[in-house]
């Protein structure tokens, strides 16, 4: 609906015409309303007569079509990713992106610009907005940044003839973390990351330890490594005359090395 706004055509009478699909509610009255009106142009002629004097003047009404605005699907990625933002190609008209609280557009006039910069982690609201003529309208899309959190595994350890040890990894804080080994050792708690693990005999055995927050992900490894025990057997007692040459005769090590002190 609108209203048309001619002028008084006292002392003579006044009529509006047009050639259109809309309706004039009241023809006679300057500020007559219209109905029936869909986006396009519309021209209404406002005739004035009085006696043998005739005028008229056009005016031109222009419905825009509104174009509804959709910023397409919230997202969620790990601190320091690059997103591409999804919302809608205008039919007509053009839109624009808005960062209202960082994270920096390629290209603010394209539906599908890219998003840089979001280095810290939280909440990122980005805001499309269509503008057509006249008609304008917007919507929010969130994009909420996780933190990454890095995985420490701790330090690895070299230990002589046990079958237990307790891991020693960094808290995750925020996020979960698990303990996983492709080894024959068993884990007591994988989410714990001062675990124990029994089951060791001797070997090497590689321990993971991954922190997941949210889309982020981080993972690192530790190694323990489990020596045999070589029990030393130095030989039988010897009883000599003085001055003569002795030969030891203590046990050769399967693993490692010996020494004489």
């Amino acid at each position: 609906i609108a209203t048309l706004n001619g002028n008084n055509p006292a002392p003579g009478t006044g009529l509006w015409t047009t050639t259109s699909s809309a309706s004039i509610t009241a023809p006679s009255n300057p500020a007559t309303g219209i109905t029936g009106l869909t986006a396009g142009i519309y021209s209404f002629v406002w005739t004035i007569t009085n006696g043998s004097c005739v005028t008229n003047d056009t005016v031109v009404i222009i419905i825009d079509t509104l174009i509804t605005s959709n910023a397409g699907p919230d997202q969620q990625v790990c601190e320091g990713s690059n997103v591409v933002l999804a919302a809608n190609t205008p039919s007509s008209g053009s839109g624009n992106w808005t960062a209202l609280n960082g994270g920096t557009l390629a290209n603010a006039g394209a539906s599908n610009s890219a998003v840089s910069g979001l280095t810290v982690a939280g909440n990122y609201s980005f805001v499309w907005t269509i503008t057509n003529g006249s008609c304008i309208s917007s919507d929010t899309v969130i994009i909420q940044v996780d933190l990454q959190v890095v995985a420490n595994a701790g330090t690895d350890q070299q230990l002589c003839g046990v079958t237990a040890t307790n891991l020693s990894a960094n808290a995750a804080l925020p996020g979960a973390g698990s303990w996983t080994t492709s080894s024959t050792a068993t884990i007591t708690n994988a989410s714990d990351e001062n675990s124990a693990v029994t089951g060791l005999t001797n070997g090497m055995y590689d321990f993971i330890w991954t922190i997941t927050n949210g889309t982020c992900t981080s993972d690192d490894t530790v190694t323990i490594y489990i020596d045999s025990l070589e029990i030393a057997n130095a030989g039988a007692d010897q009883q000599i005359c003085s001055g003569s040459i002795v030969t030891m005769s203590a046990n050769a090590p399967a693993a490692g090395i010996g020494l004489w002190t």
